[in-house]
């Protein structure tokens, strides 16, 4: 079976062997890496799953998907609105990232840049460059953020980019 490069635009699926195109394996937002199985494969142990236990495969769903008191909804949506409205700029940077990450044009790194542990997510710095971008895995990503909130008294933990802001 021959093993697809990083680089190419095809996959091997270890399951069905199949080359296939980089898009027709599942994108993990978490990490920015490919399934090793194909999307085809992955429904097919869904629906295994599925028919093993319809009960199990419902209550899972369900989980998912919290039932919500109205009114809470609307709050929830008016300070989503706030927030896009304040920070415009950011999330275009952030959503011009998730696109190339999802295109594969973007890669995380292979470890984490501050202890070297594996990657989880990448950390805009600043957000004036799409690319300027550092790989972080999940805790030294929330100690950069944490050593922010501590230089600045404390209080209310907000984005970095609200530091500078008096409120």
């Amino acid at each position: 079976m021959r093993r697809a490069t990083t680089h190419s635009l095809a996959k091997v699926c270890p399951r069905c062997g199949a080359e296939k195109p980089v898009p027709e394996f599942y994108l993990s937002r978490a990490t920015g890496r490919r399934a090793s199985h194909c999307r085809a494969c992955c429904r097919e142990a869904r629906r295994r799953a599925y028919a093993a236990d319809p009960d199990k495969a419902k209550a899972a769903v369900l989980r998912s998907r919290r039932r919500e008191d109205p009114a809470q909804r609307r709050r929830r949506n008016r300070r989503y609105a706030r927030y896009a409205r304040e920070n415009r700029v950011n999330q275009t940077i952030r959503a011009r990232t998730t696109r190339l990450r999802l295109l594969g044009l973007l890669t995380l790194a292979d470890r984490c840049e501050d202890c070297g542990g594996p990657p989880a997510l990448v950390h805009h710095e600043t957000y004036g460059d799409v690319c300027a971008l550092v790989t972080l895995c999940r805790a030294c990503h929330m100690r950069r953020h944490w050593r922010l909130w501590r230089k600045h008294g404390g209080g209310p933990v907000r984005y970095p980019w609200e530091y500078g802001q008096e409120a």
